[in-house]
């Protein structure tokens, strides 16, 4: 019995592709399709790699299954795609997934449907990038240390940051270059509102596309009270006083006793 390796792929024969062109005797044709003896049973999406960066974009394709594991790939903008679950932000008509950032390594789950059939492709993503390091918080300003790798095409990095998930400002754009290493990169916060939360997400931008990074969060410190400058006096003074008293418990006598440290020495 003939299968259906027995024929070569025509995919201008039809929109999955036919197989025409016998590789031994016993042409036949079913379901349809020129040449093929099996059924379509089933839709696989497929993708070059499964484990992939997070901020990247993967182009997925797609194949049509036969009943004896054969596959036909045919094109992925024939078919409907969607997101099970997992960081993939968007899938575009024509395959192209957008993978978003991740904390940690986070399984996710895409389906093509076509015809009546749909399957779907794990994939897993990766915490390639190191979240940013907080460091120097205030009362009013914070430094952000975000480590970016540019995946070989030159990256523009940026927070935007505000008091709520809508954000409102941003950091000045730093170019990382087009690299395959992490780069590290110090953005500078300040003129913010002592004792208040804020919420700030890692924006970059190259020639794959914008990529936006988890949402976080961080609070600045409390405001340091101010001494006012007639306190600052009644200290001093208060200083002084205790000094006497110091000496004068001790039995010190000024002018004759030289150990004796304070205000009233001489």
């Amino acid at each position: 019995m003939l299968t259906s390796a027995d024929y070569s792929l025509n995919a201008s024969v039809n929109d999955t592709g036919a197989t025409i062109s016998e590789a031994t005797s016993g042409y036949l044709a079913k379901g349809g399709y020129i040449g093929q003896l099996f059924e379509v049973v089933g839709v696989l999406p497929t993708a070059a790699a499964t484990t992939v960066n997070e901020g990247i974009t993967l182009q997925l394709g797609v194949a049509q299954l036969l009943d004896d594991a054969t596959l036909i790939p045919f094109s992925p903008s024939l078919a409907v795609w969607s997101v099970d679950s997992g960081p993939i932000s968007t899938i575009d008509a024509g395959g192209l997934a957008t993978v978003a950032f991740v904390r940690q390594d986070t399984p996710s789950v895409v389906r093509a449907s076509y015809q009546g059939f749909s399957g779907t492709l794990a994939l897993t993503v990766l915490n390639a990038n190191t979240d940013p390091a907080l460091c120097g918080i205030t009362a009013t300003s914070a430094t952000l240390i975000p480590t970016v790798n540019p995946n070989g095409v030159d990256t523009m990095v940026y927070y935007q940051y505000g008091t709520t998930d809508a954000y409102g400002s941003v950091t000045p754009g730093t170019n990382i270059g087009s690299g395959l290493s992490p780069v590290s990169v110090t953005m500078e916060i300040s003129g913010l509102q002592p004792n208040t939360t804020y919420h700030y997400q890692l924006v970059t931008i190259s020639q794959a596309g914008t990529f936006y990074g988890t949402e976080q969060t961080f609070s600045t410190a409390a405001p340091v009270p101010a001494i006012p400058p007639c306190a600052i006096l009644v200290m001093a003074m208060l200083m002084i006083v205790l000094s006497g008293w110091r000496n004068l418990l001790a039995g010190c006598i000024p002018g004759f006793n030289p150990p004796c440290s304070g205000p009233l020495d001489h």
